[in-house]
């Protein structure tokens, strides 16, 4: 992805992720990893106001503690909860404020784009994160249809839909059934990629591997994989394909 990776705090566990001069994530060492099923994983935050308000609010709708709330130096409040279908995402509230939000359309290669929650209860996870932290929802008939192509009218999701979750006007997260059975609910974030083909090359000769590959999916534009320590992380070639450059 063109990152690179600085060392903040000194106890050489915890490097933030830089890209194009802006700190975009971080990496950070579980004292807990001496467990043999233990695997690493991206968490993904999101923006709240009130981190412990917002924390028992989750708690008392079915969700559940991971971290508690706390401070962390040069980043802000935040703690880490567990929806009621067990997928986990830290709340923040960023001591530095969060920044101005690249439109799609000026994502580069690279930067994160997008993330979807897979989950194995669709209706459950839309009422908690809709009453939890205010989002509108839009139903479509899959993760690649057009704004034009809403489920239907009323609203009502099935299995088969794909959820848009929405605030201020501006389109922040996907909603899926999980497609696979042996597979826990997670939020999956997608980062940026000029050639999706040529990005999963490089996956699995860094040690990686592929989890669905770009040929079945929909459009050929996009990809699951998984790093060498287990963290699932998907791949969206950007800007998408043109039908003439392959893509559907």
């Amino acid at each position: 992805f063109g990152w690179t990776l600085e060392a903040t705090d000194g106890s050489g566990k915890y490097l933030s992720i830089v890209h194009e001069g802006q700190v975009i994530g971080g990496l950070a060492v579980a004292d807990e990893a001496d467990t043999a099923d233990h695997r690493a994983v991206w968490l993904s935050s999101v923006s709240v106001a009130d981190v412990d308000g917002v924390t028992a609010a989750a708690v008392a709708s079915g969700g559940s503690l991971i971290l508690e709330p706390r401070e962390l130096p040069d980043r802000g409040r935040y703690s880490v909860i567990a929806d009621p279908q067990g997928a986990a995402v830290v709340l923040l509230r960023s001591s530095t404020g969060d920044g101005i939000r690249r439109a799609p359309e000026a994502t580069q290669p690279g930067e994160w784009l997008w993330i979807e929650l897979w989950t194995t209860d669709l209706g459950g996870a839309r009422e908690f994160y809709t009453e939890l932290l205010d989002y509108g929802v839009e139903v479509r008939v899959s993760r690649s249809a057009d704004e034009g192509e809403s489920a239907s009218s009323s609203g009502e999701e099935d299995e088969s839909s794909y959820l848009i979750l929405s605030r201020g006007g501006e389109n922040r997260a996907g909603m899926m059934q999980l497609p696979f059975d042996e597979a826990n609910p997670h939020w999956l974030p997608f980062v940026a990629v000029r050639d999706v083909y040529a990005s999963v090359k490089v996956v699995e000769r860094l040690g990686g591997h592929v989890v669905v590959s770009p040929d079945v999916v929909g459009r050929h534009d996009a990809a699951i994989v998984v790093d060498p320590a287990g963290a699932v992380l998907g791949l969206q070639q950007w800007p998408r394909p043109s039908a003439q450059e392959g893509g559907r």
